[in-house]
């Protein structure tokens, strides 16, 4: 049997070989996130940033929900098959109204099968220890690539310190198939108001009416292709216009040639 010699100052060491498993214990870290309505500032994200602490309350999510139902929705980009989610309640009084809801994993906001169904009362943490998050398995795996938390109690505030998605990836999202959305007009010249009305994503005419910082979710009627995204109110209507945040999903189609923030001269790219 032959030896093995090491250098001097370097330390040798015969390791077994151990299998890798492929597997993420924190899938939704830092991805995008919507709520159904939020108490600002205590915006979406806040439930799975990197920082986790449950007696800051700037540092947790919380919606604003006077009315409907809340939710909570993470996008966690491409498409994983969930396994489990693991809830840090507040550590407040209000903690005991998380309480009965649903956990489901989709491949479009709040459509997905359900994952868990939640009936008693998350714990209420004294620490951010991993023993002080609430856990849900799925009954069976399910894949998609959006995490949705409903809650099934009219006006109820859902309030998170922290969430945790494990899951393994599968495949890239196809945005061609589940991502077929957008919230605004589209056409292929900046003309706003005289988009055609084949042309048009969606109209929505209904205001704001579960709670302060509203989020809605909708898909086009049809598909669309186009090159601008125009959003606004209805001239023929006097309203305010104002949006905090807009998020569009949709696919490549092709190539085209761009303009310069003028909108007068074609500029090459080669």
């Amino acid at each position: 049997m032959k030896s093995l010699h090491c250098k001097r100052f370097i330390t040798c060491l015969l390791l077994p070989i151990i299998p890798l498993v492929i597997g993420e214990d924190d899938i939704a870290r830092n991805k995008l996130t919507f709520q159904s309505t939020t108490t600002y500032p205590f915006i979406a994200s806040l439930a799975t940033d990197s920082t986790i602490e449950i007696n800051d309350f700037l540092k947790c999510s919380k919606t604003n929900q006077t009315k409907g139902r809340a939710w909570w929705t993470a996008d966690l980009e491409e498409i994983y098959t969930a396994t489990k989610v693991c809830i840090l309640n507040v550590n407040s009084p209000s903690a005991v109204d998380l309480k009965i809801f649903k956990i489901k994993v989709s491949n479009y906001p709040l459509e997905g099968a359900v994952c868990s169904t939640v009936t008693n009362s998350v714990i209420t943490p004294t620490s951010t220890a991993s023993s002080q998050y609430s856990c849900y398995s799925c009954g069976t795996p399910l894949d998609g690539s959006f995490i949705d938390i409903e809650d099934q109690d009219e006006a109820v505030n859902l309030h998170f310190c922290d969430i945790k998605v494990t899951g393994t990836y599968k495949k890239k999202r196809d945005s061609s198939n589940a991502m077929k959305l957008t919230f605004v007009h589209v056409s292929y010249i900046p003309n706003t108001m005289n988009a055609l009305p084949n042309e048009i994503c969606f109209r929505y005419h209904t205001p704001p009416v579960n709670g302060f910082f509203e989020s809605v979710f909708r898909k086009c009627d049809n598909v669309i292709t186009g090159r601008y995204i125009i959003n606004g109110a209805d001239p023929g209507f006097p309203v305010k216009f104002q949006l905090s945040e807009l998020v569009i999903y949709g696919q490549e189609v092709k190539h085209v040639d761009k303009y310069d923030n003028n909108i007068q001269r074609k500029v090459e790219f080669l």
